[in-house]
C-alpha cells in the first residue's frame, strides 16, 4: 500500500484518521442533509473539514508534511485552512480538470467539491449565502480569520480541461496550453512564478485531472500519466528546497 511505499523510499509515516465517533455521527446525519437551496451535506462537510484543519495545523507544527487523501476535493477547504494557520505567506498549485470556483450564486450542483478554490480565494463579500460563509469560517476558532486565505495571484491552476464561463482571477493553465507548449514548460513557468512570490506552497491534486483508470471521468482534456510524473518530480524538488 501507499504507507509501505512511502516507508520504502525513506519517509517516516504516521497515519491519522478521523475519529470513529465523528464518522459515525456524520454517517447518521447524512440522509437529513439534502437541500435544494443550500450546499449538500453542509453539516458533514463542516465537521470533517474543521477536524482536518486542526489535524493538519498540528502536524505541520510538529515539523511534518501532511499528505491528505480523501473522497472529494471539498477536503481542500480544511487542508488549506490548516496550512494557512501556520504559514501566512502561502501559495497554491492546484492540479485539476476543473477550476472549482463555484459558490451558491452560480453552482449547478450545490456540491461543495466544486467550491474549494472559491473558498480559498474569497473574501466575505464573495458570496453572502450562509452555507458559503460557514465554509469561509473553517479555522476561525484558532484565530486564523484573515480573508482571503490565499491571494488570487498566488493561486496557480494547472491542467484545466473544463469549458467554464467563470473567470476566477487566478493564474491558470488549460490543457490547450499544455498541448501547445508542453507540460515541462508549463510546470517550470508555473512553479517558478509561485516560488518567487511566496515562502511555502500547498499542492492540491484532484485525481480527475488524470486520464487514468478509476477517476470516474476520462477524455482528451486530462493529463496523461507521463505528464503527471513531470509534475510530481517538480513537487519533489519543492520539498527538497523546503518550500512544500
Amino acid at each position: 500500500g501507499l504507507k509501505e511505499d512511502l516507508i520504502g523510499i525513506g519517509f517516516d509515516v504516521n497515519v491519522i484518521s478521523p475519529p470513529k465517533a465523528l464518522l459515525r455521527k456524520a454517517s447518521k446525519d447524512l440522509p437529513r442533509q439534502v437541500s435544494t437551496r443550500g450546499i449538500k451535506n453542509i453539516d458533514l462537510i463542516i465537521k470533517i473539514n474543521e477536524w482536518l484543519s486542526s489535524a493538519v495545523s498540528k502536524e505541520i507544527k510538529k515539523g511534518r508534511i501532511p499528505l491528505t487523501l480523501g473522497g472529494d476535493h471539498s477536503l481542500a477547504v480544511g487542508t488549506i485552512a490548516g496550512v494557512r494557520d501556520v504559514f501566512a505567506d502561502l501559495g497554491v498549485i492546484w492540479i485539476d480538470r476543473h477550476l472549482d470556483v463555484h459558490s451558491p450564486k452560480n453552482t449547478p450542483s450545490w456540491r461543495a467539491h466544486g467550491m474549494p478554490a472559491a473558498v480559498a480565494i474569497a473574501d466575505k463579500k464573495f458570496d453572502p449565502h450562509p452555507d458559503f460563509q460557514r465554509l469561509l469560517k473553517i479555522g476561525e476558532r484558532r484565530g486564523m480569520v484573515t480573508l482571503p486565505k490565499i491571494k488570487r495571484t498566488n493561486f496557480v491552476q494547472i491542467g484545466i480541461g473544463e469549458k467554464s464561463k467563470i473567470n476566477p482571477g487566478t493564474k491558470w493553465y488549460s490543457m490547450e496550453d499544455i498541448d501547445n507548449v508542453g507540460i515541462k514548460k508549463v510546470v517550470d513557468e508555473a512553479f517558478s512564478y509561485l516560488e518567487k512570490r511566496v515562502k511555502k506552497i500547498y499542492i492540491a491534486w484532484d485525481i480527475d485531472g488524470m486520464n487514468v483508470t478509476g477517476t470516474g471521468t476520462s477524455g482528451d482534456d486530462q493529463l496523461t500519466l507521463r505528464e503527471g510524473l513531470v509534475i510530481a518530480r517538480a513537487i519533489n524538488k519543492l520539498r527538497e528546497k523546503g518550500k512544500l
